[in-house]
């Protein structure tokens, strides 16, 4: 859910009230309108009842059941970076606050903290600096969870990143192997154990649940791919949308899209 185009104003009763659009994004007010402070960011639609929605602010994570009209604080008033609505109840929100992976069960009146393991590791072992940036919830399956960890040496040194897999909603958590430029996991929600990555360097598949990878579509190899998105309703179906412009190769057609360059799609999965 993009954020860009909606402003919310403080009523009397102290909710958060959509009042007509802007330019910069959300942005929340705590005194009627007179100033303006955070925006509102990493924002998140109830997949079950659209019309929940989630947003983060420095102020912590709001939740609104009316498709924006109307919002209210949730019970994290926290650091907020992001937040995930699970793919089967509206209920169930992963919020990413600092190091913290938080999860709610009953739509933000409770937050129980399911970090992976590992993270702000002591300085003298070899990768000292590990942060959640992402959460990646699995369509195919509610229960299956990963979490994108930057990595480094330093806190100033150049990122890679790793993967952790829940298949219990965060109870517990398995590392996956390897480190990785800045690529994002997709899930594909038709099979558990194909795997996409997509970022600097094009895109690479795994068959294996992330064991190994190759390269998927030699044409892309050279391409910054800013997004993927896995077809669940036609298994192989794959869009992709590139960084830069450029003609289309491989086994990708190219279809335009705007702000971007080409966006591809593959009906074989890449291969």
């Amino acid at each position: 859910m993009g954020t860009h185009g909606w402003v919310l104003t403080a009523q009397s009763d102290g909710a958060l009230a959509q009042t007509h659009p802007a330019t910069d994004g959300l942005q929340t007010n705590y005194d009627a309108g007179r100033t303006w402070t955070d925006q509102l960011y990493g924002c998140s639609i109830g997949v079950d009842v659209p019309a929940v929605r989630y947003c983060c602010t420095q102020h912590g994570l709001y939740r609104s059941s009316d498709a924006g009209q109307h919002w209210s604080p949730t019970a994290h008033t926290g650091h907020c970076a992001v937040s995930r609505v699970d793919v089967k109840s509206s209920a169930i929100v992963y919020v990413l606050s600092g190091v913290r992976l938080l999860r709610t069960d009953d739509s933000g009146a409770h937050f129980t903290d399911v970090a992976p393991p590992g993270l702000n590791l002591p300085c003298d072992a070899a990768e000292c600096y590990r942060s959640p940036s992402d959460i990646i919830l699995d369509e195919g399956d509610p229960l299956r969870v990963f979490a994108m960890v930057m990595t480094s040496a330093t806190p100033f040194v150049p990122y890679l990143y790793m993967y952790q897999e829940s298949r219990d909603r965060g109870a517990t958590w398995v590392e996956l192997p390897g480190r990785f430029p800045r690529q994002r996991l997709y899930p594909d929600p038709n099979d558990a154990k194909v795997l996409y990555l997509a970022g600097t360097g094009g895109v690479r598949k795994s068959r294996d649940g992330g064991q190994t990878w190759f390269d998927v579509v030699s044409g892309l190899d050279d391409y910054s791919v800013c997004k993927l998105h896995v077809s669940r309703q036609t298994p192989g179906i794959v869009y992709a949308t590139t960084c830069a412009d450029d003609r289309p190769q491989g086994g990708l057609t190219a279809v335009p899209e705007a702000g971007y360059g080409p966006l591809y799609w593959t009906t074989t999965g890449g291969e």
